[in-house]
C-alpha cells in the first residue's frame, strides 16, 4: 500500500527553534579553542563567565565550528560580545583564522573531532548542556502524534550524528530520513528536494535566523511559506527586518503557525 503524501510539510532548524544549544555549542568550541591554542580549558568559573558571554554572540554562528572562532574572540582576545557581533562576519572570522593558520575545511574538522570526543566520553553530560524550548517541543509532539496530514522535517547545519541523538532526546518521533543534517548540504537544497518529492505539499519553514531565511526566498521565492521566531539566536535588529519583509512572519509561538 502506497504511503499517503502529506499535505503539509513543517520544516524546523534544530537550535534556537526547538533546542536549546548554546551553551552546549560554547563549550565545545571552548575545547576546541583550548586543542587549537594548544592550552588548557579554564577554571569552571571562568567557563560559565565565557559560555554566558557566548549566549550573547550566539546570533553571529551561522554554522557549528564558527563557535571556536567565536570562543577564541571572548577567551584569548578578550574581546566582549558586543563587538564579536558587530565584527565577526566582516573581518574578525578571517583574522583569526589567518593567525591560527585554520582553512574552514580544517577548522571545520577539528571541531567535529573534538565535539564528538567528548560526546563518546560522557554522553549523557553532553546531553544534559541542551533543552528545549518547552512549547515548541510540547507542540511538535502534538502534531507528530495526531496530525496525519503534516510530515515535520528537521533541517540544521548540525552534524546528523550530534541532531539525531537529541532530537531522540526530545521525544520527538521523526524518522530518520527526515533529519537533515550538516552533511546533507545547503538549506535551501534540502526544502527544494522535499518539494520535488511532495509537489503537492503546503512546505512551512521555520527558522530563527534571518539571512537563512532570505536565501530560501531568493532560491524558492512563494513556494517555501517563511517563519523567523523571535525567541531564538537572533538579534532585535534582525527581527525588525525580518517584520518589515514581505514574505516572511515573525512569530513567538508554533500556535501562530496556519493548521
Amino acid at each position: 500500500m502506497q504511503e499517503q503524501q502529506p499535505a503539509r510539510l513543517l520544516c524546523v532548524d534544530w537550535d534556537g527553534v526547538v533546542c536549546r544549544s548554546a551553551k552546549e555549542t560554547g563549550k565545545a568550541g571552548l575545547l576546541t579553542a583550548a586543542k587549537l591554542r594548544d592550552s588548557q580549558v579554564p577554571e569552571d568559573h571562568v567557563v560559565e563567565d565565557l559560555l554566558e558571554q557566548f549566549e550573547v554572540a550566539r546570533p553571529c554562528l551561522e554554522v557549528g565550528w564558527e563557535a571556536a572562532i567565536i570562543m577564541h574572540a571572548l577567551w584569548a582576545r578578550s574581546l566582549t560580545p558586543a563587538v564579536v557581533l558587530e565584527s565577526f562576519h566582516s573581518s574578525l572570522k578571517d583574522d583569526i583564522m589567518k593567525e591560527l593558520e585554520l582553512t574552514e575545511a580544517s577548522a571545520k574538522q577539528v571541531f567535529h573531532d573534538t565535539r564528538t570526543s567528548w560526546m563518546s566520553s560522557n554522553k549523557e553530560a553532553w546531553l544534559a548542556l541542551h533543552g528545549f524550548f518547552e512549547d515548541t517541543q510540547q507542540h511538535l509532539q502534538r502534531i507528530i502524534a495526531s496530525d496525519t496530514n503534516t510530515k515535520v522535517a528537521v533541517i540544521t547545519t548540525k552534524g546528523k550524528d550530534f541532531a539525531a541523538p537529541l532530537v531522540q532526546q526530545a521525544s520527538l518521533a521523526i524518522p530518520d530520513e527526515f533529519i537533515f543534517g550538516l552533511e546533507a548540504g545547503k538549506k535551501w537544497d534540502v526544502l527544494s528536494s522535499l518539494l520535488e518529492e511532495h509537489p503537492d505539499a503546503t512546505c512551512i519553514f521555520v527558522e530563527d535566523r534571518l539571512n537563512t531565511l532570505l536565501a530560501v526566498h531568493e532560491r524558492l521565492g512563494e513556494r517555501v511559506q517563511l517563519y523567523l521566531v523571535d525567541y531564538g539566536y537572533n538579534t532585535p535588529q534582525q527581527r525588525q527586518q525580518a517584520q518589515e519583509h514581505p514574505a516572511i512572519t515573525v512569530i513567538s509561538s508554533f500556535a501562530q503557525l496556519p493548521a
